[in-house]
């Protein structure tokens, strides 16, 4: 399933950071890796720093969840955090 990185396709990511690490995490593992970690959805993808730092764009941090999984993954280190 190959496709043409399209920036207009995913959900639009809110600061630079995110912009580079998308940029970073599709040149390193492909278009098509643009798909959730958690539940394989191909829709709303967004790339989660998984140590917090939203500089560290290291691509052994980043992981592409859907905009679901992300939020509900931020709601529980919330909770976790209390």
């Amino acid at each position: 399933m190959s496709q043409s990185y399209d920036e207009s396709f995913y959900k639009p990511q809110k600061s630079g950071c995110h912009k580079r690490a998308r940029r970073y995490f599709v040149e390193e593992w492909g278009i098509d890796s643009l798909m959730c970690f958690e539940c394989q959805a191909v829709n709303e993808i967004e790339i989660h720093h998984i140590n917090g730092n939203p500089y560290n764009n290291d691509v052994d941090n980043l992981q592409a969840l859907c905009h679901d999984c992300h939020k509900q993954l931020h709601q529980m280190e919330y909770v976790d955090n209390e």
